[in-house]
């Protein structure tokens, strides 16, 4: 935001019913997708496949089911960003199961991220959030290298901040 030189302003039409309807929104769609993609299939594939096949295979799923939701479907570039960074959070999320059998680690992961990413600090301009851009940014002319790092750093750095905490978890056994 510093270096787009972006200006975020509090939505004038948030309300206590608006957060609460997008908490609650955003509540439940990672309640469902942990319950769907760590809960039943990351557990039925570390029983049958062990476990750095699933995460791995889990996190694929999660990776693709991602395409559908961010209707991405068709468009090469987005959906390659799309799938690395999805599937790179599916790792993070499945290992955080993996290593404890509870839901309530990848969970509380995934429903801050998308929180933050999806509500709070949103990467689009349409729907209802808490924070919105006062103005529309100036055009920047920067490097890839910038840009890229300004995009992925962030992003990077949750998944290696939440790797390190889930690492010092001991090993729970399998169900």
């Amino acid at each position: 935001m510093y270096f787009a030189k972006e200006v975020y302003t509090i939505s004038e039409t948030l309300t206590t019913k608006s957060i609460l309807l997008e908490t609650w929104y955003q509540f439940r769609s990672v309640l469902t997708e942990e319950l769907f993609c760590r809960g039943a299939l990351l557990y039925l594939l570390i029983k049958k496949i062990g476990q750095n096949k699933a995460i791995i295979t889990s996190s694929v799923i999660f990776a693709a089911l991602h395409w559908l939701n961010a209707g991405v479907w068709g468009n090469l570039s987005q959906m390659t960003i799309i799938f690395v960074f999805t599937f790179l959070m599916g790792l993070l999320l499945a290992y955080a199961y993996a290593k404890t059998f509870s839901l309530l680690i990848p969970f509380a992961i995934h429903f801050g991220w998308n929180l933050t990413q999806n509500y709070i600090f949103p990467d689009t301009a349409t729907g209802n959030h808490i924070f919105i851009l006062a103005e529309p940014p100036p055009t920047v002319t920067i490097s890839y290298l910038a840009f890229f790092t300004m995009l992925f750093l962030p992003k990077i750095a949750v998944l290696l901040v939440n790797y390190h905490i889930i690492k010092k978890y001991p090993q729970a056994k399998v169900l």
